[in-house]
């Protein structure tokens, strides 16, 4: 909606008040003055191309030259920071890389000096952390060179906003003004070009580009790789033409665009329609036959990126846009769920284009003997997914309503499946007890599980789950783990 206003602005040549802007963009007609402004102001006050002037008129900045993505600086800011507590970090590191005409220019690392108390545990992390790391200088006895390699540059930043706070901070307590330079969200961009993959940390990108790095990185070698992301990131956006700064801005605010949907037997609406939520995705010819089983932790956001147009679609991608005539979708409550579901369709319908993982045998030994009750997400309000599992034997999953959960059918579930051994007709493959236990390891600082035998007795069980169902604190505080 903002390139259409932006559109008409710049073909009219005029300014427009927030009322009209509602009236004639979002059908909107009956909006007071204040709350008109109030609204448009949301919408357009964080893009760089509308001018708000002091009549409280709309309108957009004049095409000048278009200023070259070969002649941009772009500054890189990484912030390295150690936690305090819950809720506040402290930086302690702060990389600035800068990359102009497609190439790096400079990278420095400077310590950063807070002047507050910290506990003697803090600062002996501090300053491990220094030492282990090559520093250029000292922030603060560099903050005027620092202000002004960034006057004028381009901000590059996981996190822009919260970047840019954090230096005008230290810029406005040491008596500079305010930087105002034009910041580019790396999240949103890579969101773009390389829609369907992760993008949550740097390395996330980089798998999604391909970058090869070696793991773990220190935080040199993160900010080296954040350099070699976004050269990449600017070749990607040479070869869809978006050669300035303008047209980058554009892009980044571009709606979402959609392939032609006549083919197919669900049409723009559906995708829109689909739940945030995980689960499983079947895809289907004319014929009916599932060629291709799914999952994601977000079905929205993952079927949504198959129908983005964009430039770089691979084979994958575009066997899918010509086979799919009908979509299926199945929603679960966590993605360990997904995971079973579509290992089980999978096995199931054999569709064509899924190319079957092979599942390779624990060796760890740990895992022989161990069992555990772990405690996952539901689709059912107020309900909670218990999986039991024995070792590399068995696995059951159960659901309990945490209001109100019937005591007596979990103690016989937990009795009859671990110190009776009984078997259970819902009890999964060993394929599937595969799966469980690596989403376990993979997610065991994310949900919520305990060793059984660290219990020692069935009532010792039933007394930590029946806490785990009821007491939404505790559940939330990850005590007992394996």
């Amino acid at each position: 909606m903002k390139e259409k206003i932006y559109k008409y602005l710049l073909e009219k040549h005029e300014t427009i008040t927030p009322e009209q802007i509602l009236e004639k963009f979002f059908y909107t007609f009956d909006k007071p003055i204040p709350q008109a402004e109030k609204i448009v102001d949301s919408i357009l006050s964080d893009d760089v191309r509308f001018v708000k002037e002091e009549s409280g008129f709309w309108s957009v900045k004049k095409q000048e030259k278009k200023q070259s993505l070969h002649d941009i600086v772009f500054s890189i800011i990484e912030y390295k920071t150690i936690p305090i507590n819950n809720k506040k970090e402290l930086p302690v590191l702060l990389a600035i890389a800068q990359v102009k005409n497609f190439k790096p220019v400079s990278k420095k690392i400077f310590t950063i000096d807070i002047p507050i108390k910290i506990s003697n545990e803090i600062q002996n992390k501090r300053e491990t952390l220094i030492s282990q790391t090559e520093i250029d200088g000292k922030f603060l006895t560099n903050l005027d060179t620092i202000y002004e390699s960034l006057t004028g540059s381009v901000l590059v930043s996981d996190s822009p906003c919260k970047t840019m706070d954090r230096l005008n901070w230290f810029f406005r307590q040491n008596g500079k003004f305010e930087l105002e330079i034009e910041k580019i969200n790396l999240k949103d961009l890579s969101r773009k070009l390389i829609p369907g993959h992760k993008n949550k940390t740097v390395e996330d990108i980089a798998d999604g580009l391909n970058i090869s790095y070696h793991s773990p990185l220190n935080f040199s070698e993160r900010t080296d790789l954040f350099i070699d992301i976004w050269i990449e990131l600017l070749d990607k956006l040479k070869k869809i033409n978006i050669e300035s700064i303008e047209d980058l801005n554009i892009f980044l605010t571009d709606t979402f665009e959609w392939v032609n949907f006549s083919n197919y037997n669900f049409d723009e609406q559906f995708i829109k329609d689909l739940p945030s939520s995980p689960g499983v995705y079947l895809m289907k010819n004319k014929e009916g036959e599932v060629f291709y089983v799914g999952k994601a932790k977000n079905l929205k956001s993952r079927v949504e990126s198959y129908f983005a147009n964009r430039y770089d679609v691979d084979e994958k991608g575009k066997k899918v846009l010509s086979d799919i005539y009908d979509l299926q979708i199945e929603t679960t409550g966590s993605e360990l769920e997904a995971l079973l579901l579509e290992n089980k369709y999978i096995n199931q319908y054999q569709p064509e284009l899924n190319r079957q993982f092979k599942i390779h045998h624990l060796k760890e030994q740990k895992y022989l003997e161990r069992r555990v009750i772990a405690f996952l997400p539901s689709q059912m309000l107020n309900t909670i997914t218990l999986f039991l599992v024995n070792g590399i034997k068995s696995a059951i999953r159960y659901s309990f309503n945490k209001d109100k959960p019937d005591i007596i059918v979990l103690k016989n579930t937990v009795q009859q499946f671990f110190f009776k051994n009984s078997k259970n007709e819902n009890s999964f493959s060993s394929e599937q007890i595969e799966i469980i236990w690596r989403w376990l390891y993979l997610n065991k600082n994310k949900v919520n599980f305990f060793n059984v035998d660290d219990c020692g007795t069935l009532d010792k069980c039933l007394e930590i789950t029946r806490r785990y169902i009821s007491e939404n604190k505790l559940f939330l505080e990850k005590i007992h783990h394996c």
